[in-house]
C-alpha cells in the first residue's frame, strides 16, 4: 500500500471527474486517514458532498482553487486529490468569523490538540476564505494557541477563477463554509517535518516609509508623507497611468529578520491611496522588489530543502495566484510542475489569494511542507 495516492481529473462532468480520482483513492488504499482537495468554484460544493460521501470515516479537508497542480499534473479544470493512508494521526477544527472575530473558537484549537498523543513533529495545515481580510486575525489565534507548542502554521487563502475571483469556499468534513478557516494538526509519525518560503524577488533600492495606514482596510494612503501613488511617481519617474502595472511586477517588501514577507497590490485607489492584500503596518520601512532569476531560484530551493529533509515522502505546496499566473505568461508551468515533482516526492498544490506562514500572512510566495 502506498503512504499517498495523488489523483487529478480535467474531465469537464464532475461525475466523471470524481470517479476517476476517487477510483485510483480505492484501487490503491483501503481508508484514507486524511484527504486533501481542490477545485474550482463551480463544483465545489459537488466535490465537498461526494468524498465526505465515499470516505466517511477519513479527515477531509479542501478549498477553492485557481489551478490545480500536483504529481499527476495541472490544470484549470476537474479537481486534484492526495490521500494519505498511514504513518500519520490527524484532527480537525473550524475557525469561524474570520473577518471579525475567530478568536472567539479558540478553543476549538485547544479541542484539536487534546486529540493528538503527541505534538512532537507536527505542523496546522490550515486553508482561509479570501477576500475577508481576516488571515491575519486566524493568525494571531493559532500563535496564541500554540504557545510552548513549536507547531509551524502553513496554509493559504482560498483561489478561484478570475472572473469570479472573490467566490471562495473552504470545507471539511463533508460542510462548506465561507468567512471561515478550516484547519487539520497532522503528526508524522515516521518522521520530521520541514517547511520552506521560496521568494522569486530580490530587493531593489528602493525603501518606503508608511506614514498613514488603515491597517484594518490593508489601506496605505501615504509613504514618506506623500499620497501613495504620488510616491512611487516622484521616486521611480513614471506616470501615475504606470504605476498599477508597474507594481504588480514590483510589490512591496517586509523584513523580518533574515526573511522578506511580500505584500501584493491590489487595487490605486482615485484618491492615491493603495490597497493590499495583507497588512501593512504604519511607519514600517517597506523595499520595494524586483523578479529575479526564476530558475535560479527553483535550484536554490531544492538545494536548501535537501539540506533539511533529503527526500521527503510527500509535500503540500501553496502557490500564489500571481506567481502560477506569471509562470502561465512565460510558459514555465509544466517546467515548475516537473522541477517539484523531481524534489518533493509525490506533491499536492493550491494556487490560492495569499500564503501564511510564521504567524504571518504573505503573498506571492511559494510555501513548502515537506514529510519525511
Amino acid at each position: 500500500m502506498q503512504r499517498t495516492v495523488v489523483a487529478m481529473s480535467t474531465a469537464a462532468n464532475p461525475e466523471d471527474a470524481f470517479f476517476e480520482v476517487s477510483k485510483k483513492v480505492r484501487d490503491n488504499c483501503i481508508s484514507p486517514q486524511l484527504i486533501i482537495f481542490f477545485s474550482n468554484y463551480d463544483n465545489f460544493y459537488f466535490y465537498t458532498n461526494k468524498i465526505h460521501e465515499v470516505f466517511p470515516n477519513s479527515v477531509a479537508i479542501g478549498s477553492t482553487n485557481y489551478m490545480n497542480f500536483c504529481s499527476a499534473g495541472f490544470a484549470h479544470e476537474g479537481f486534484s486529490l492526495m490521500a494519505i493512508n498511514d504513518g500519520i494521526e490527524c484532527s480537525c477544527e473550524t475557525l469561524y468569523e474570520l473577518s471579525s472575530y475567530p478568536k472567539r473558537y479558540i478553543k476549538h484549537i485547544y479541542r484539536a490538540l487534546d486529540e493528538l498523543t503527541s505534538t512532537e513533529n507536527t505542523c496546522c495545515l490550515e486553508f482561509c476564505t479570501a477576500y475577508s481580510n481576516g488571515e491575519e486575525f486566524a493568525m494571531d489565534t493559532f500563535k496564541e494557541a500554540f504557545i510552548g507548542k513549536n507547531i509551524p502554521v502553513l496554509g493559504s487563502s482560498a483561489g478561484s477563477g478570475l472572473s469570479d475571483s472573490e467566490k471562495t469556499v473552504v470545507s471539511l468534513n463533508g460542510k462548506c463554509f465561507v468567512n471561515s478557516c478550516v484547519f487539520v494538526l497532522i503528526h508524522n509519525l515516521e518522521g520530521r517535518i520541514a517547511f520552506y518560503q521560496e521568494n522569486i524577488f530580490k530587493s531593489t533600492d528602493y525603501v518606503f516609509s508608511v506614514t498613514d495606514v488603515d491597517l484594518d482596510n490593508r489601506r496605505v494612503y501615504e509613504y514618506d508623507g506623500k499620497p501613495a501613488a504620488n510616491a512611487f511617481v516622484e521616486r521611480l519617474g513614471i506616470s501615475r497611468e504606470e504605476i498599477e502595472n508597474y507594481l504588480r511586477f514590483h510589490p512591496m517588501g517586509r523584513p523580518l529578520g533574515n526573511k522578506i514577507y511580500i505584500t501584493d497590490l491590489n487595487k490605486i485607489m482615485d484618491d492615491g491611496s493603495i490597497t493590499y492584500y495583507s497588512q501593512i503596518y504604519n511607519h514600517s520601512k517597506l523595499l520595494m522588489l524586483e523578479l529575479d532569476d526564476i530558475k535560479k531560484v527553483w535550484k536554490k530551493t531544492s538545494k536548501e530543502i535537501q539540506q533539511k529533509i533529503q527526500k521527503a515522502s510527500f509535500s503540500i505546496i501553496m502557490n500564489c495566484v500571481t506567481r502560477t499566473r506569471l509562470f502561465e505568461k512565460e510558459n514555465l508551468m509544466e517546467e515548475f510542475n516537473d522541477e517539484l515533482n523531481s524534489n518533493y516526492g509525490s506533491f499536492i498544490g493550491i494556487s490560492g489569494f495569499g500564503e501564511q506562514m510564521d504567524f504571518i500572512h504573505l503573498n506571492q510566495t511559494m510555501v513548502i511542507v515537506l514529510f519525511e
